[in-house]
C-alpha cells in the first residue's frame, strides 16, 4: 500500500503532487483513505501523514539541537527554531563562511570607501590618524593591561609555554597563533616547521614558517595542505604566463593594473589593444574566496569601457598551453599561416577524428555531437564544426528535430582558415533540415564575433555557470549530480552540501553569450 501512496503522490523527481493532497481525491479509493488515516493519530494533518508515508518516516523527526518534535510546514527543517539552528556547529561554520564571502564582496566593490570612512571615524573619535583600531594607543594599553593582569607579563610571547626553546619571538607568533586554532606545530629548524595531521591525504606536513603564518593569516578558518594546493601556484602561474608572452614577443602590457577598473585589479592589461587577461588560480578563485558573480562583474566592468577581457584558468594553462598560445597569437595578429576555405572541401567525419581534433585544438576539449563536419585542405583536416539536438543540461526541455545547437567550432592551431566557419555552416544549412540553430560562446575567452559574422543574433547573456574543483582541476558539474553522488546516508542533503562535506568547491565562470539563427521563410 505504501508503494501505491508513493506512485500516486510523488513525481519522478521525488516531489509531492500538491493537487492530489485532498480528502476529495483520496476518498475515491476507500482502502487508500483508510490506510492513510490509520497510519498516524489525529494530531497529524492529512498532508503530514502523506509526507511521512512517502518519505518512509514513522514519526515526526526531531530537532538536531534540542530533540523536540519538528513542526510540519510542507516538509521538515533540521531545527525547531533560529536559536537551535545558530547553536549547531555546522551552521556556525556555514554562516561564518557566508559572512566572510559577503565582506570580501563589499571590499572588492567598495574597499577604498570602507577604509576611508573607518579611518575617518577612528580619527574623529580618538584624535589619531591610524589605519586599524590596533594602532590606537588606548587599545594597545588595554591589551597590555589585560595580558599583564592575566599572565604577569606585558607580551604573551615572553611566556615559556608559548615559546620554542631558543627561537625568536617573531617565529613563535605563527606557532602561538595556530595553537589557538588547534594545530600541533613543532620546529624542525630555524625556518621549517612540521604540522601534525594537517592533511587527511598526506598526514604530517612540513612547510616554511613564513608560508605557514601567511596561510594562517589569509585563511583563519583552516590551513590548507601545500601539497594539495601549492602555496606558490598563483605566483608560478603568473611567472610562467609572462614567459609565454615574452616567447611570443608581446611586451606592451601593464601588470596588476588597478587604475582601469578602480577597485578591481587586472592581472595583465594591454592598453594598445583594449585587451586584458585575468589569471584564475583554481583554488584561490573558487567559491571559498570569490563570489559567484566575481568574474561576471569583472567582465561587465571591462565591457562597459570597451575592453575585451579573457579569463585563463590555471588548469587550462598547465594542460592546454599550446592552445592558449595559439589563441594569443590570433588575438595579437601574430599568425602567418593562412588557408582559404575556397581551396578546401567539406566532409562528414568520424567520431574519432572529431574528438581527437577538438582535444588537440579547442580550449573546451571535445563534446558529443550527432553531426560532425570537417574542412579538409589538401586532404588534411584543418577545421571542424559539430551540431546536436538541444541539450537538456542547459535547460532545453522541448524536442524538435529541426532545432539544433552548434556545439563546437574549431580551427587547427597557429592557422587562420579564412571563411572556414562560413563554409562549414553553409554545408550544414544546405544538407540538413533545420529551422533554428542556437549556440553559446563562453564569455571567459570569447565575445562571439564569429557568430555575428555568420548571421546569428545575440539572444542574451547567461548567468555564470560552475564546475567542481576536484584534486586541483575543474570538473563538469554533470558528473556530480545528486542522483550520482548521493547515498542512503546523505540523500537528505543537496548536491552542494554533499560536495562541500567532501571538501570540494565550485568555480564560477563569467557566463555565456547565447546566439540564435532562424531560417528565413
Amino acid at each position: 500500500m505504501i508503494n501505491l501512496v508513493k506512485d500516486l503522490f510523488l513525481t519522478s523527481d521525488g516531489k509531492i503532487i500538491a493537487g492530489r493532497v485532498s480528502e476529495n481525491y483520496i476518498k475515491k479509493n476507500d482502502k487508500l483513505y483508510t490506510f492513510i488515516n490509520s497510519s498516524f493519530d489525529s494530531s497529524y494533518s492529512l498532508s503530514e501523514k502523506i509526507y511521512l508515508l512517502t518519505h518512509d518516516l514513522s514519526k515526526r523527526p526531531l530537532c538536531k539541537t534540542c530533540s523536540t518534535e519538528l513542526k510540519f510546514k510542507n516538509g521538515y527543517t533540521n531545527f525547531c527554531s533560529r536559536k537551535c539552528s545558530n547553536a549547531d556547529p555546522d551552521v556556525l561554520v556555514k554562516n561564518k563562511t557566508n559572512v566572510s564571502v559577503a565582506l570580501k564582496k563589499v571590499y572588492e566593490e567598495r574597499g577604498d570607501e570602507v577604509k576611508s570612512r573607518r579611518n575617518a571615524t577612528l580619527e574623529q573619535r580618538f584624535g589619531q590618524k591610524v589605519t586599524s583600531p590596533f594602532g590606537l594607543d588606548v587599545i594597545k594599553q588595554n591589551l597590555q593591561e589585560h595580558v599583564l593582569n592575566k599572565f604577569g607579563v606585558t607580551n604573551i610571547f615572553y611566556l615559556k609555554e608559548f615559546r620554542a626553546d631558543g627561537k625568536k619571538v617573531s617565529q613563535d607568533r605563527s606557532v602561538q597563533f595556530n595553537k589557538l586554532c588547534g594545530y600541533d606545530v613543532s620546529y624542525l629548524n630555524d625556518s621549517l616547521i612540521s604540522i601534525k595531521n594537517l592533511c587527511h591525504v598526506h598526514g604530517d606536513i612540513e612547510m616554511k614558517i613564513s608560508d605557514f603564518y601567511n596561510r594562517a593569516h589569509r585563511d583563519r578558518s583552516g590551513i590548507i595542505c601545500p601539497i594539495c594546493n601549492p602555496i606558490s601556484s598563483f605566483s608560478s602561474f603568473e611567472l610562467l604566463f609572462e614567459e609565454v608572452l615574452k616567447e611570443l614577443n608581446i611586451t606592451d602590457y601593464v601588470k596588476r593594473n588597478k587604475s582601469v577598473l578602480k577597485n578591481l585589479e587586472l592581472d595583465f592589461y594591454f592598453p594598445n589593444h583594449n585587451f586584458a587577461i585575468e589569471l584564475n588560480g583554481c583554488y584561490w578563485h573558487s567559491e571559498i574566496y570569490k563570489d559567484k558573480k566575481y568574474h561576471q562583474i569583472k567582465s561587465d566592468r571591462c565591457n562597459e569601457i570597451d575592453i575585451d577581457l579573457w579569463h585563463i584558468w590555471e588548469d587550462d594553462f598547465y594542460e592546454k598551453r599550446d592552445i592558449i598560445k595559439s589563441m594569443l597569437k590570433n588575438k595579437f595578429g601574430l599568425i602567418s599561416n593562412f588557408i582559404y576555405a575556397r581551396n578546401c572541401v567539406v566532409r562528414e567525419i568520424t567520431s574519432k577524428e572529431y574528438k581527437s581534433f577538438l582535444d588537440l585544438n579547442h580550449i573546451q576539449s571535445s563534446i558529443n555531437s550527432s553531426i560532425k563536419l570537417g574542412l579538409f585542405y589538401e586532404n588534411s583536416l584543418v577545421s571542424v564544426m559539430g551540431f546536436g539536438q538541444l541539450r537538456k543540461s542547459l535547460g532545453n526541455k522541448e524536442k524538435d528535430d529541426k532545432k539544433f545547437e552548434l556545439v563546437r567550432f574549431c580551427t587547427i592551431l597557429n592557422t587562420r582558415v579564412i571563411g572556414g566557419a562560413s563554409k562549414l555552416l553553409s554545408y550544414f544549412e544546405k544538407n540538413f533540415k533545420w529551422d533554428e540553430i542556437i549556440s553559446y560562446a563562453k564569455r571567459d575567452h570569447s565575445k562571439g564575433n564569429v557568430y555575428k559574422q555568420l548571421g546569428f543574433i545575440q539572444d542574451k547573456i547567461c548567468l555564470p555557470g560552475y564546475t567542481w574543483l576536484v584534486n586541483g582541476k575543474r570538473k563538469h558539474r554533470f558528473n556530480f549530480r545528486k542522483s550520482v553522488i548521493s547515498n542512503i546516508n546523505n540523500k537528505h542533503l543537496t548536491e552542494i552540501e554533499i560536495m562541500h562535506n567532501q571538501g570540494y568547491y565550485r568555480c564560477f565562470d563569467s557566463g555565456n553569450f547565447k546566439f540564435i539563427k532562424k531560417k528565413q521563410k
